[in-house]
């Protein structure tokens, strides 16, 4: 008998201690507008209930609040803020087992729990049921709570059919927002939030929820062909004249470029402007000018082989948006690796007319779109390459360059 009164004992000890670390610190607020603080019966997130269970300490007595009787609570532990609403919602079933052979809705009105995922001009709510169905809804500027609508169902044949009503309303709700030029594909709390977020901030609503941004750097690689064409001015070697036959411009030529990047997003300043640093390789190809006098024939080649290190700033025209143009410019130390320079004449002997400093400089400008992680860019490129007499090659090209980013 001791033995049987014993083990009551540490029951009803255990269901008593369960029960009070159920309770987690929050607070209600009556539809009176009365707040009170103090702690709620933890649900698991499982809010599909009557009535919500407050108590002014962690092992004082429960009082039953009917969602009736308040607005909303908040729950400490995990910063979820709920709000009750009586709403039309539909309760046809999505999961496979309990898929229905029409597409026609089940809609009944219910005073629910609602949990907002994403506020501002327009909120986002999000209610699991006594089925583990999720429903979202929404309300903008404090209008009316509606669900968007999302049907699914098996056809005669067996084949399942989604009916993406959401969609449409979401459009309608965001017609103001210029740069919305999309809707969610999924059904989700995560792109749901991701466009009602973005909408929010497009309204420049203050209240809406800011992710804390922080600064990342977006590594890139880049590839594409040169266009361009070589110019020499100035003295060859061992002549002293400015205006031998090899000054002027040389013939177009085709090479290419690739390399390597990062560029940085800062928390401080706009995502529109990304300052970053570049490596770049670049093979121009041979560029040749020739030259005719007294019945002789000469002919000037040069090709280069450069290393570009220098800084860049893009700036973004547009942000938001499926495709977004930039514009981009660059200043560059450049080092001639190779440099090949060559007079071959009928009349004298082949030989170089241009010996290479180490280091000379390049500026670039851009006009580019930018689509996800994938980029194409337009280039305007002039290098200045000095020699070691008085004279200096440039090589101008426009090129065409491909980049991928990998960034999260």
């Amino acid at each position: 008998m001791k033995t049987l009164v014993l083990a009551v004992c540490l029951c009803l000890l255990f269901n008593f201690t369960h029960a009070q670390s159920n309770m987690t610190p929050g607070h209600v607020v009556t539809k009176e507008g009365d707040t009170l603080r103090g702690f709620i019966l933890d649900r698991n997130n499982k809010w599909a209930v009557s009535s919500v269970s407050f108590s002014s300490s962690p092992t004082g007595q429960q009082r039953a609040y009917s969602l009736s009787e308040i607005s909303s609570m908040y729950l400490q532990t995990y910063d979820a803020r709920y709000f009750s609403r009586s709403v039309e919602i539909d309760k046809k079933p999505i999961d496979m087992t309990q898929m229905e052979g029409d597409g026609t809705r089940k809609i009944v009105t219910e005073t629910v729990l609602l949990e907002r995922i994403a506020g501002g001009k327009l909120d986002l709510f999000e209610y699991l049921d006594e089925n583990g169905k999720r429903h979202f809804f929404v309300q903008k500027d404090g209008g009316k709570t509606e669900e968007l609508p999302y049907v699914k169902y098996l056809s005669k044949n067996g084949r399942l059919v989604e009916m993406p009503f959401y969609q449409g309303t979401l459009k309608t709700l965001t017609s103001d927002c210029s740069s919305l030029d999309y809707t969610p594909s999924t059904y989700d709390a995560k792109p749901l939030k991701r466009y009602v977020t973005q909408y929010n901030e497009c309204m420049g609503d203050s209240n809406a929820p800011k992710k804390k941004q922080k600064s990342r750097l977006i590594p890139y690689v880049m590839v594409g062909a040169a266009f361009g064409h070589g110019a020499f001015h100035g003295s060859e070697i061992n002549t002293f004249s400015s205006s031998s036959a090899s000054n002027g411009r040389y013939s177009n030529t085709t090479g290419f470029v690739v390399g390597a990047g990062v560029e940085l997003a800062s928390a401080r300043t706009s995502n529109r402007f990304l300052p970053g640093i570049q490596v770049v390789y670049q093979a121009t190809g041979k560029t040749s000018r020739n030259v005719t006098s007294s019945g002789s024939g000469t002919v000037y080649t040069m090709d280069f082989t450069l290393l570009h290190v220098g800084a860049s700033l893009k700036y973004f025209l547009t942000s938001g948006k499926t495709i977004n143009p930039y514009l981009k410019i660059n200043f560059s130390g450049v080092s001639q690796m190779k440099t090949e320079s060559v007079r071959t004449s009928s009349l004298s002997p082949t030989r170089v007319f241009y010996e290479p400093k180490s280091f000379g400089f390049s500026s670039s400008g851009s006009l580019g779109a930018q689509w996800k992680k994938l980029s194409l860019e337009a280039r305007y490129q002039d290098c200045v390459l000095p020699a070691d007499h008085t004279a200096k090659a440039n090589f101008s090209s426009m090129d065409v360059i491909f980049s991928v980013y990998f960034s999260k």
